[in-house]
């Protein structure tokens, strides 16, 4: 949303919705390091890594970012009436991940079924809010005898991926039972194609589309609006197909799903690439994305492989959560919070000066996670492994205290604004539009 609009406003109150809404965020991360700090002494910790991370995290980002983004690409805010709404769909968000962690680690499936259901129910409402959003932006630009908004169909990602979600969280269910093989595996692939290549990887291509390219510094969208909707009914097949496939038990069927989502990919990134050879990335967001979109495009050509070249097996299917949460999702997810972060907090130099602190040590940060996730894959000693995991885990962890000094620096340049512009109807203006990646609304 928008930081104060002038001197006359509270500049704390029109944000005060979205830093309740990221609170969870925050105290999640927190909980993720604690629980890798000390890994070997907690029951099911793999599992709770992945989990709290996924939906800890990525989970709920998604619901804060995606209406944050959406209001932004339709041109139409929600009133601060609505936003006890959206936040109690957050905190259910976070009471259902309780309740599934709790069951996993007294090993009662019952109570993770109550944990999943609270889950897949409060993101299939947030499918729904979305489209009531949508539908209530076209009509109020309808009625100012306006068009549709340029990118009111990357909205769309949005709600499609929130609407797979809760059906990957019913597989994870399954999981939990427990099954054999090749039923196991079956329900791990339809599990990682719904959550991690459907709600997380159709919200990053309605967001990157846009945003990434603002972020090397072009002008606009590397896709045209014509041909978006060409990649999200792509994605939405290979993602079908590769649950068909694995729910059938051919691998082969899966492996084509695999290689339909990976096309569906490509016509995001490739226009990227000309952006890319012109214009490297030169800060920590720019360069984590870049890497984040290099580890999926990897991960994928090696699941397809993988599925033509063998059965399912759990075993074999899980080897690809490292590279998948690790390789793309901690650093698409780290990478795109660097940017929209102090772009939240106002625009100017107050932006520049919260921007500044998230890039410091940047380049180290990215070579430590990226090397060490390269080095992780090859045959090394356990010990040698544990090395490299805590070196990456470090790369990863410095986000949080360089967040809170982003947040700082930038609070202290506003108050240094307003204290200076006391009266001016031009202090602290522009709020998250200032200095943002993403493109204001525009009719067609």
């Amino acid at each position: 949303m928008t930081t104060a609009e002038g001197a006359k406003q509270p500049p704390r109150r029109p944000m005060s919705w979205h830093r309740r809404a990221g609170l969870p965020i925050r105290i999640w991360m927190v909980v993720l390091i604690a629980i890798g700090l000390t890994h070997w002494t907690i029951p099911e910790s793999r599992w709770l890594l992945v989990h709290v991370f996924t939906i800890g995290l990525v989970a709920n980002s998604i619901l804060l970012w995606s209406q944050t983004l959406a209001e932004r690409f339709l041109g139409y805010h929600l009133p601060d009436e609505r936003r006890p709404l959206q936040l109690g769909r957050i905190y259910t968000l976070n009471v259902g991940l309780i309740i599934t962690m709790v069951g996993m680690l007294t090993a009662a499936w019952q109570v993770t079924l109550v944990g999943a259901v609270l889950i897949g129910g409060v993101v299939a409402w947030h499918a729904v809010a979305m489209t009531q959003l949508i539908l209530q932006a076209q009509t109020a630009r309808a009625e100012r005898g306006e068009g549709p908004a340029e990118n009111a169909l990357n909205a769309w990602f949005f709600v499609a991926s929130a609407a797979l979600l809760p059906f990957g969280a019913g597989f994870g269910v399954a999981m939990a039972y427990g099954f054999a093989d090749p039923q196991q595996a079956g329900y791990l692939l339809t599990h990682q194609a719904l959550n991690i290549l459907g709600f997380l990887g159709l919200a990053a291509a309605g967001v990157l589309m846009l945003m990434f390219p603002r972020l090397l510094g072009a002008t606009g969208p590397a896709l045209d609006a014509r041909r978006r909707p060409y990649a999200l009914v792509v994605l939405l097949d290979g993602i079908a197909v590769i649950c068909a496939g694995a729910l059938t038990d051919l691998p082969a069927l899966a492996a084509a799903g695999v290689a339909v989502y990976l096309a569906g990919w490509l016509i995001v990134v490739v226009p990227f690439v000309p952006i890319l050879l012109h214009r490297p990335p030169d800060s920590y967001a720019s360069a984590s994305i870049t890497a984040a979109l290099a580890w999926l495009l990897g991960s994928l050509l090696t699941y397809l492989v993988m599925l033509l070249n063998g059965p399912f097996e759990t075993d074999r299917l899980s080897i690809l959560s490292v590279w998948f949460l690790g390789g793309f999702a901690a650093q698409l997810l780290f990478g795109v919070m660097s940017h929209l972060l102090p772009t939240m907090m106002g625009g100017g130099p107050v932006t520049a000066a919260g921007l500044a602190q998230m890039n410091r040590w940047w380049l180290w940060r990215v070579l430590v996670i990226n090397g060490g996730l390269l080095l992780w894959l090859l045959p090394l000693g356990s010990w040698v492994k544990v090395a490299l995991s805590s070196l990456v885990m470090l790369g990863f962890i410095l986000f949080l205290p360089i967040m809170i000094l982003s947040a700082r620096a930038a609070m202290k340049v506003r108050r240094s604004l307003q204290a200076g512009s006391a009266g001016s109807p031009a202090a602290g203006r522009s709020g998250a539009v200032a200095g943002s990646p993403l493109p204001t609304a525009s009719a067609r």
